[in-house]
């Protein structure tokens, strides 16, 4: 799905706003909220829970033949994790992350592949989780432009959860507040939405430009190479003095050209290196898997033996 723009975000925030304004019941907006954040970040599926103080549980407002609650007493799981590092995260193979469980992570068990998870925080009061999910059937890599856009969009799911949820309101809120500022928020997301999107757009367009011309050095850096060497052997057939320095001539422009092209790639290389870096945690033996998996064939075909051993 290609990332939602400025405008259409506009309209989907607008259009979700006036159905929660005339929703029935706390089932009915949870369904719209979950459609809205599917239609966002192109998931599958999407969960809105919402922290339950008392009883330490996640509640999702559901039909009775749904999962409508997940206890965060046990503290095991990726979403409980999340839960108690108050962090969001992204997990492409989630099966595969330490600590999945399937009472947790999957309570809807279906053939999960990736998910997301973010926190809805009021300060430092944790109000819910939000999911997003895609199953095998429909595989979604998420992204960390995925997460910016429902990062951005917090404090309009926030004052969602109060619009339910009035009673977790520390101050006393009705809903002609509540729907007021549903749609002040909703015009912040969408400037923030903007915001997100003119800096991706700068980074990408850093990036097509760097890349572009990198590819445009290796094509003239190639047969620039392949001319020095076969003037090499030339060299070694020709006794004319003369020839001979037609040769020394085009030899030093060949390697003036294989030098130039070498800086340039210096540059480039500068260049992306100071771009600032994201750490992230990976599972390191997922990680050489993948690797391996990469020139598997062509180790095979050579008869080379790869094996990992991680000192745990």
């Amino acid at each position: 799905m290609d990332s939602i723009n400025a405008p259409k975000l506009k309209d989907l925030l607008t259009e979700t706003t006036k159905k929660i304004e005339s929703a029935d019941s706390n089932i009915e907006i949870n369904t719209i909220v979950e459609n809205l954040i599917i239609s966002v970040i192109g998931s599958e599926y999407a969960s809105l829970w919402v922290f339950d103080e008392s009883k330490a549980v996640l509640l999702r407002e559901r039909k009775k033949e749904c999962v409508r609650e997940i206890s965060m007493l046990s503290q095991h799981g990726v979403l409980a994790k999340c839960f108690l590092t108050l962090t969001g995260g992204i997990f492409n193979y989630l099966a595969s992350e330490k600590e999945y469980v399937l009472e947790t992570d999957n309570p809807d068990k279906i053939k999960m592949k990736s998910m997301i998870i973010l926190p809805m925080l009021d300060g430092e009061r944790l109000l819910g989780m939000i999911t997003a999910y895609s199953s095998v059937q429909k595989i979604k890599n998420f992204s960390e432009d995925d997460k910016e856009l429902l990062e951005a969009m917090m404090p309009f799911f926030s004052n969602i959860i109060y619009r339910m949820h009035p009673q977790m309101k520390q101050e006393e809120s009705d809903r002609v507040y509540i729907n007021h500022t549903l749609k002040e928020e909703s015009k912040s997301v969408v400037a923030k939405v903007t915001e997100i999107r003119a800096s991706q757009k700068t980074v990408e367009t850093s990036d097509a430009t760097l890349t572009f011309l990198s590819n445009t050095v290796h094509d003239i850096r190639t047969p620039a190479n392949a001319l020095y060497g076969f003037l090499e052997l030339l060299e070694e057939q020709i006794e004319n003095p003369r020839l001979l320095q037609y040769i020394e001539n085009a030899k030093e422009s060949a390697g003036f050209i294989n030098d130039l092209t070498t800086s340039i790639l210096d540059r480039i290389s500068s260049q992306r290196a100071r771009k600032k870096a994201v750490p992230v945690v990976i599972s390191t033996g997922k990680f050489f898997a993948t690797i391996a998996e990469s020139f598997s064939a062509n180790m095979s075909n050579k008869e080379i033996t790869f094996t990992i051993y991680i000192d745990p």
